[in-house]
């Protein structure tokens, strides 16, 4: 479906609509649940903004490989979430990176690589 809404279109723009749309409806739903939104200072402007680009962003480039390559090359690189995830925990956050974590990421690698091997 991402293919067909993308054909002809800037993929950043037709993922861009699909968010805001839909973050649009849920905030309404959210507000009509009793929900709310407390924007207390300037550090939760930018935190907010920040998750909206780095979703965007993401969506965004997702969009723009399903455009141009065939979805059975571009899926199996989701399965680098965890890579990134766990590094990314590790560098941002400081949490401990562990051997075995290390251990099962290579794993995680040499699965995509097998994957994406091409058949004799």
């Amino acid at each position: 479906r991402n293919k067909k809404a993308c054909a002809g279109q800037n993929p950043f723009l037709v993922t861009g609509f699909h968010l805001g749309v839909g973050g649009f409806l849920l905030f309404l739903v959210g507000v009509f649940m009793g929900g709310s939104l407390q924007v207390n200072d300037v550090k939760t402007v930018l935190l907010i903004c920040y998750m909206i680009f780095i979703s965007a962003a993401g969506f965004g480039i997702w969009s723009f490989l399903l455009k141009s390559y065939p979805v059975e090359k571009v899926a199996v690189f989701m399965f680098l979430t965890p890579v990134f995830g766990t590094l990314l925990s590790g560098v941002i956050l400081g949490e401990p990176l562990k051997l075995s974590m290390f251990i099962a990421l290579f794993f995680v690698c040499i699965g995509i690589i097998l994957v994406q091997r091409e058949k004799a």
